[in-house]
């Protein structure tokens, strides 16, 4: 994918501001990820459905998987500003499965086993949804060690369902019963953390 010539296309539009077209391109690439197989979602199709030429891609974004880049990053983002914004009772481990956090993960999953590079999608910690659902429910007594800890397992074991849960044999109910066991095992983490040493 890296690679791959971007094909020319006449433009529909002569001429978009920069930040405008990188919304228009970024907005239509997540309509067509969630509608689309993967590798159909093809520049050609992204500028068809952005109104925008072909070329928009490179000047923008470099590559399309720079604009798969920022389109994961957006997701991400997203997720976290709703996160953000909804009132501490509200926040549930399954929002974890939220179809922006779903999409995301797939994408990356998906892109990763295209080839390319696992470092182009690292976020910062701040970005990271775990890490957005435990500032929001970290426990008083929990240090912040703690909770980043249990931020990455939560991170890891969502990203994994997300992934392979439809290859594993899962009884109705079952995501409900583990949310509530993270949740008690969240509300125990400083005495389940007892004697552990953590990198802080």
């Amino acid at each position: 994918m890296a690679g791959a010539a971007i094909p020319e296309q006449t433009s529909k539009r002569s001429y978009v501001p920069r930040a405008e077209g990188r919304i228009l391109l970024v907005n239509a690439t997540i309509d067509l990820l969630r509608e689309l197989p993967f590798p159909d979602v093809t520049v050609r199709r992204i500028a068809e459905d952005s109104g925008l030429n072909v070329r928009a891609i490179v000047n923008i974004f470099g590559s399309q998987q720079g604009l798969f880049v920022a389109v994961a990053r957006e997701l991400g983002d997203r997720f976290a500003a709703m996160m953000a914004s909804l009132p501490a009772d509200q926040i549930q481990f399954t929002l974890l499965f939220n179809e922006d956090v779903v999409l995301r993960t797939r994408l990356v999953s998906w892109l990763i086993g295209q080839g390319a590079d696992p470092q182009d999608f690292k976020v910062e910690s701040e970005f990271q949804v775990s890490q957005t659902f435990m500032a929001r429910h970290q426990p008083g007594t929990a240090t912040e060690a703690q909770a980043w800890l249990f931020a990455q397992i939560l991170q890891y074991i969502g990203e994994g369902f997300i992934m392979f849960g439809d290859a594993h044999d899962r009884r109705p109910g079952d995501l409900a019963g583990a949310a509530i066991l993270l949740g008690r095992i969240r509300d125990e983490l400083p005495r389940l953390a007892e004697g552990i040493s953590f990198g802080e």
